[in-house]
């Protein structure tokens, strides 16, 4: 087994400051980085300090490309029937089966726990993606068929009650009412 990264073993407010560090330092000052960890009793090189950096940076930059692609394709699309939940799962499941299909190509030399470790972390992320698509599509028709017809009706009720009790008012509330019926009906369509 892989000796544990010496990062990875620092107390968690002693990371939190050395990530902040890195974030503002963009990524440089590694060996005043090291100096700072030696003083605070932790003896952590610099090639280590620069690894961990990268992976930080990696990460950081992947989580901000991900945000501003859901704010671009909200922007662009909207997102009033979950488009952007269904897309983003839709990536999850193809990542993960990927994932999958190079484990099963990683050579036999490979500690057989691992393997395990990793193929279970796979399995447990696709079972979570499953059910969340599961769960968003019954939501969806939950939502779409009954609860729609339920608001028409009252519409109905509504525009019946105007055209009773406020005539004057009746061809101003139909005049938003046709938009607003036609926008739910977007907003709701399976």
């Amino acid at each position: 087994m892989p000796a544990r990264k010496k990062v990875a073993a620092l107390p968690e407010d002693v990371r939190a400051w050395l990530d902040e560090a890195l974030r503002s330092g963009n990524y440089s000052g590694y060996e005043l980085l090291e100096q700072e960890l030696k003083g605070r009793g932790y003896d952590i090189g610099k090639s280590s300090l620069q690894r961990h950096g990268r992976d930080l940076q990696k990460k950081l930059e992947a989580m901000q490309a991900a945000t501003q692609w859901a704010k671009d394709f909200v922007a662009q699309n909207g997102d009033t029937e979950g488009v952007l939940n269904e897309a983003t799962l839709a990536s999850l499941q193809a990542d993960a089966f990927r994932l999958m299909l190079s484990l099963r190509e990683v050579d036999e030399q490979t500690d057989p726990e691992k393997r395990v470790r990793i193929l279970t972390g796979v399995s447990n992320a696709m079972a979570n993606v499953v059910r969340s698509s599961v769960m968003q599509k019954r939501w969806r028709q939950e939502i779409s068929a009954p609860n729609l017809e339920a608001a028409r009706s009252v519409l109905e009720k509504l525009m019946g009650f105007v055209e009773e009790c406020y005539p004057q008012h009746a061809s101003s509330l139909l005049e938003i009412l046709e938009p607003f019926g036609e926008t739910l009906t977007r907003e709701f369509a399976s």
